[in-house]
């Protein structure tokens, strides 16, 4: 194990058992409120916790230090940022917990008035589905995500078409699409849907031929919600994986 100091080496420890950890299990940040102990008491303060799935280099941490807290340069290490800060962000907090500004600067944000809804497609607004929304995730909701795309396995070799996406919308809804359908809009009222069909409207898959890679990485995007099984779906855990981890069509769209 090291350890190091405003990105610098200051000890290392042989011998450490550097076996892999287990699924499953808590991770406690300070003092467990069950079994309180003095000596676990945390009265500092924490920014940027990321637990990853590798060993970072010494140039590595030096460049997470150097780039300083308001960076984002470990998303340079998303692939391995197997607990992320965001993700810590979202849970629950007991005790004298206390989030303060960390001074960094807030992104600008234009305000323009648009006439027309601006909807998305992003493949996780199907959380909001009253399904999952405020829901706690168990592994069978999960389990029923994943078995969405297998629908689509009889479409590979076939382009992707607006009849191909119609079908699936009309035939293979959600169940909130089903309550949406009975309930009356009042005027000015923003007709977004969150199909998860929508999805197959970005460029990638859209009057794209469907390859049995293209069907493999859409049932990828369920796999990372393993690790909030046992967790309720909050609005923070939607923002989290539409910004870390958009669709290809979504990254052209923020560029």
């Amino acid at each position: 194990m090291k350890t190091y100091y405003n990105g610098t080496l200051i000890g290392s420890k042989g011998n450490w058992n550097s076996d892999p950890l287990e699924e499953g299990g808590v991770i406690t940040l300070g003092q467990e409120a069950a079994t309180p102990l003095q000596v676990e008491v945390f009265g500092g303060q924490l920014m940027k916790l990321d637990i990853f799935g590798k060993v970072l280099s010494s140039e590595e941490i030096a460049e997470l230090y150097n780039a300083g807290r308001c960076s984002d340069v470990e998303k340079k290490h998303q692939e391995v940022r197997f607990i992320t800060w965001e993700s810590i962000l979202s849970q629950d907090r007991t005790g004298n917990v206390t989030e303060v500004n960390p001074g960094c600067p807030a992104e600008e944000e234009e305000e323009e008035e648009k006439d027309d809804c601006e909807c998305t497609h992003s493949i996780w607004d199907i959380l909001y589905d009253q399904t999952y929304f405020n829901q706690t995730l168990t592994t069978e909701k999960l389990t029923e995500l994943k078995s969405t795309w297998n629908m689509l396995e009889h479409f590979v070799g076939t382009p992707i078409t607006e009849n191909i996406v119609s079908h699936y919308k009309v035939f293979h809804p959600m169940p909130a699409e089903l309550e949406e359908e009975n309930e009356e809009k009042e005027e000015g009222d923003c007709e977004c849907s969150h199909s998860i069909w929508d999805m197959l409207n970005d460029q990638t898959y859209f009057n794209q031929t469907l390859t049995t890679e293209k069907l493999t990485e859409l049932n990828a995007n369920w796999n990372m919600l393993d690790y909030f099984v046992g967790t309720p779906i909050t609005e923070n855990i939607i923002a989290y994986f539409k910004a870390y981890h958009p669709m290809p069509a979504e990254k052209d769209d923020s560029s």
